[in-house]
C-alpha cells in the first residue's frame, strides 16, 4: 500500500488541537503561603521608682527598770549592809515597810533601815537604788533617830538628821542638819552636798 502524507491542513489542524487542549488542562496549583506565626511575649511591669530613704526618727531612750518591788529590792540587797558595831544580833529591817519611797525606775530613790528591836534613837541607814539597782547606804555611817527624807526631783532628795546636842537628853534631841544626795549621771554615782551629824 502506497504511503499517506498529511496534508498541510491536517497538520494545522492538530496543531490547534494540541493548543486547545493544552489550554484547558489544568493550571499548576500554586504554592500556599507559609503559615504566620504569631509570637506573644509578657514584657514585665517596670518597676516604680525607689522611694527616697526615709529618715530615721530617733527613739528617745526609756529610762530601765529593775522590775523589782520596795521589798524584792530590799531583801535581795540589805543583807549586805554591815552589823552595826556592839549589836551584831539585831538585823537591818526596813524602818518603814509602808512607805512607798523605791521606785524601779527613778533615777535615784531609797529606803530608810533601822536595826530590829531598836528604840527612837536606834541607828539607821539610808539605802540607795538607782533605776532599781542598789548602790549602796547613803553613808558609811548610820546615824540615830529616824531621818526625814524629801525627794527634790527624780535624781535628788534632801536628808534632814536629827542627833542630840550637849546636854540634851534622846527624847530632846533638837540638831539637825540636811545633805542633798544626787545621782550624777556622767560618773553614775551619788554625789553628797551638806552634812552630816558628829560622830562624837
Amino acid at each position: 500500500m502506497a504511503p499517506r502524507f498529511l496534508t498541510p491542513s491536517v497538520v494545522a489542524c492538530a496543531a490547534l488541537t494540541l493548543v486547545a487542549l493544552t489550554g484547558c488542562s489544568p493550571s499548576a496549583a500554586p504554592e500556599s503561603a507559609a503559615p504566620t506565626v504569631t509570637v506573644t511575649q509578657t514584657v514585665p511591669a517596670s518597676a516604680p521608682p525607689a522611694s527616697p530613704a526615709e529618715t530615721a526618727t530617733a527613739t528617745p531612750e526609756v529610762p530601765a527598770c529593775s522590775g523589782l518591788t520596795q521589798e524584792e529590792a530590799v531583801s535581795a540587797s540589805i543583807g549586805s549592809i554591815a552589823p552595826f558595831p556592839g549589836l551584831e544580833s539585831n538585823e537591818w529591817v526596813a524602818a518603814t515597810p509602808d512607805a512607798a519611797t523605791y521606785d524601779e525606775c527613778a533615777e535615784l530613790s531609797y529606803v530608810v533601815v533601822t536595826l530590829s528591836g531598836g528604840t527612837v534613837s536606834t541607828p539607821c541607814h539610808i539605802m540607795l537604788f538607782n533605776q532599781g539597782r542598789y548602790l549602796g547606804t547613803a553613808t558609811a555611817d548610820a546615824y540615830g533617830f529616824l531621818p526625814s527624807v524629801a525627794r527634790l526631783d527624780d535624781a535628788s532628795i534632801e536628808v534632814t538628821y536629827t542627833y542630840t546636842l550637849p546636854g540634851e537628853a534622846n527624847a530632846e534631841s533638837s540638831g539637825r542638819v540636811q545633805a542633798t544626795f544626787t545621782w550624777d549621771e556622767d560618773t553614775q554615782s551619788v554625789v553628797m552636798d551638806g552634812d552630816v551629824p558628829p560622830t562624837d
